[in-house]
């Protein structure tokens, strides 16, 4: 700008005051021509900083993504080639997947193994409780059989005793025969009748007593028929439950819960009073609640496992992570971008998890703009923004603020075990932000000049149209930005060499100004030689 003001301002002011000296340089304007560069100098610095402030050191920003492979194992082919653009999805490089083929079969023999034995543990299960339906009908058939033994020995036992009770009456009356016989009451007749229902009687009873007989083994039998029934029930009830366990938890455990539960009401309806019948009762209610906690557990693991049985789901989650391991053996380019740092050859062995290649997300590219702090007061998301990179002298972009940074680095406080520094402005620490800090603004931009590709890490300048800018200083600001684009085709380091320049420019039109109008004094001390 210095060297503008002066290309621009001085030589009118030469031109209209010493060279053709239309006006006469008197004290007036010897202080008035200085003004005007001056207070435009402070216009253009304070409507640049409010109205478009301009950044001279940003640079391009992109994603970088480092590409690894999931699995281990020896690279087979290369697929791309560095420095290209690739598409997400684009097939990179390959690894051996022989030995990933032969664990996915084996994955899927052992899913096939498990269906089969899932399908044997519902065949027991079934088996089980048809065994379980026929102890249950033989209980109740041996059961049915101790009915009718005891209510064949309850009769057996009736017939007894009224066998017995003739007997008796027989007896009684045989005797008083006898008696009669003596005196020749009764014939001899009638008292052999009275022997023979006698012995008829002792016959019957001795009957009884074998029917009696036959009837108590019938019941012992019955009886251990019954216990029998009720073992083989029992085992049959057990192995369901194991076969249930197997197939289904939730039912084995809340058939226990039940089953615990009928306990617990036999035992409180038995012996309310007993001191043993309390203490079984809180044993009984400790473990129905332990049950329980197993049986909520149980129902979420059902949830999960979508009514599969565990060993199914185990075998089948196999095979799938054996199926991805698999894909995995094709690296592919996780998003749109560049290959880069490429040096990847056929046969080197990779492990899972180290990165072997980098891709440049093209979708996301950004110019990161440093803007000093008293700038920032009218920049807003959204602002339009003008770009000149410096490896494209002349040519500009358009971009779009797509945020501002809220801190900085020097501004982080470092816990250090003492009391903060009260003056850390003198002091300068560490943890105190530099005078004049400046913040990030981050800038959208899209590489859509294909001869002119952005490169992550170009430097460049911008100009950013606060709220819209200002009318004049908009234009002023890209005047500014077009001069110093072009100047970078000059120059590979403009700030020191553009120093130089416009010093040596400034001194070149002092000396050419003092030769044209040398002072009045050496004019004074010509005149006598002549």
């Amino acid at each position: 700008m210095l060297l503008l003001i002066l290309l621009f301002y001085v030589l009118p002011i030469y031109l209209v005051f010493y060279h053709y000296k239309w006006i006469a340089m008197t004290r007036f304007w010897k202080f008035a021509l200085p003004l005007p560069p001056i207070l435009a100098m402070i216009f253009l610095w304070f409507a640049i900083g409010k109205f478009t402030p301009i950044v001279s050191d940003a640079y391009v920003q992109a994603p970088v993504v480092q590409v690894a492979p999931q699995v281990a194992g020896v690279v087979t082919q290369v697929l791309v080639e560095d420095n290209v653009l690739v598409k997400k999805g684009t097939p990179l490089f390959q690894i051996d997947s022989e030995a990933f083929e032969y664990r996915t079969e084996q994955a899927r023999a052992k899913m096939f193994e498990s269906k089969e034995a899932s399908l044997g543990s519902i065949a027991a299960l079934y088996a089980a409780n048809e065994s379980l339906n026929r102890a249950e009908a033989n209980l109740a058939s041996s059961r049915s059989g101790v009915e009718s033994a005891n209510a064949d020995l309850a009769l057996t036992q009736a017939s007894i005793n009224r066998v017995q009770a003739q007997l008796t009456l027989a007896d009684a009356a045989l005797e008083r025969v006898a008696k009669l016989i003596e005196t020749r009451s009764i014939s001899q007749e009638e008292y052999d009748e009275r022997v023979k229902s006698q012995a008829v009687y002792r016959a019957e009873l001795e009957e009884a007593k074998q029917r009696e007989f036959k009837a108590r083994a019938g019941l012992n039998a019955a009886t251990i028929q019954v216990q029998t029934a009720e073992a083989a029930y029992r085992e049959s009830r057990a192995q369901r439950s194991k076969a249930m366990s197997m197939i289904s938890p939730v039912e084995a455990l809340q058939d226990a819960v039940d089953r615990l539960e009928s306990q617990l009401v036999s035992v409180q309806s038995s012996q309310p009073e007993d001191p043993s019948t309390s203490e079984r009762t809180k044993e009984l209610e400790t473990e129905i609640a332990r049950f329980k906690e197993y049986l909520t557990e149980a129902q979420s693991y059902a949830l999960e496992r979508n009514g599969k049985l565990a060993a199914v789901a185990q075998a089948e989650s196999a095979l799938k992570l054996a199926q991805y391991d698999q894909a995995q053996t094709t690296v592919v380019a996780p998003v749109d971008g560049i290959v880069t740092n490429l040096h990847l050859t056929n046969g080197t062995f990779l492990g899972p998890g180290k990165p072997i290649m980098t891709l440049i997300d093209t979708n996301s590219w950004r110019l990161v703009a440093p803007v000093p702090e008293n700038w920032l007061s009218g920049v807003k998301v959204g602002d339009q923004v003008q770009i000149a990179l410096r490896n494209y002298p002349g040519k500009f972009r358009q971009g779009k603020v797509l945020h501002i940074g809220r801190g900085a680095l020097s501004g982080q406080g470092v816990p250090n075990g003492t009391l903060p520094d009260s003056q850390s402005r003198m002091g300068r620490q560490l943890d105190t932000p530099e005078m004049g800090q400046d913040f990030q603004v981050i800038v959208s931009m899209a590489d859509d000049q294909p001869d002119r590709p952005l490169r992550v890490g170009a430097t460049g300048r911008a100009v950013i149209f606060a709220n819209g800018g200002l009318f004049g200083v908009n234009q002023l600001a890209t005047l500014i930005l077009t001069i110093t684009s072009f100047l970078d085709l000059f120059f590979p380091k403009p700030p020191l060499v553009s120093i130089l320049f416009a010093t040596t420019l400034v001194l070149s039109i002092i000396a050419l100004l003092h030769y044209i109008h040398p002072p009045r004094d050496a004019n004074r001390s010509a005149e006598p030689s002549k």
